[in-house]
């Protein structure tokens, strides 16, 4: 089996809403990924649903298929050595040869 590690941002907007091909850990709203949290907010506002800033965590989408916040995706990508900076998590894709560098704030993870 194979250890967890962050993939990619992602936003979740939680509308009360059952959408089918979620992450499993989420029963309603919708999670939207992007190569930074700005681009999955962009997709998000074009969707032309009502948005309600509380309804709307910041997080990241693991190899397992799941959504983690902020802290929670820290923690994962410490485990399996992601983070380059002190505030960097290096993601390296071998199959499209690259590295996205995903930056947060302390406050973000404390």
């Amino acid at each position: 089996m194979q250890k967890e590690k962050i993939i990619c941002s992602a936003v979740y907007y939680n509308n009360g809403e059952t959408y089918i091909h979620q992450p499993f850990n989420i029963k309603t709203g919708i999670v939207i990924c992007g190569h930074r949290h700005h681009n999955a907010l962009f997709i998000l506002s074009k969707m032309n649903l009502p948005i309600n800033k509380r309804q709307i965590t910041q997080g990241f989408l693991t190899n397992t298929n799941k959504f983690v916040n902020r802290k929670e995706a820290y923690k994962i990508a410490k485990s399996v050595n992601q983070i380059v900076a002190g505030n960097i998590i290096c993601l390296h894709c071998s199959i499209h040869n690259f590295v996205e560098c995903i930056h947060w704030k302390k406050e973000d993870i404390e």
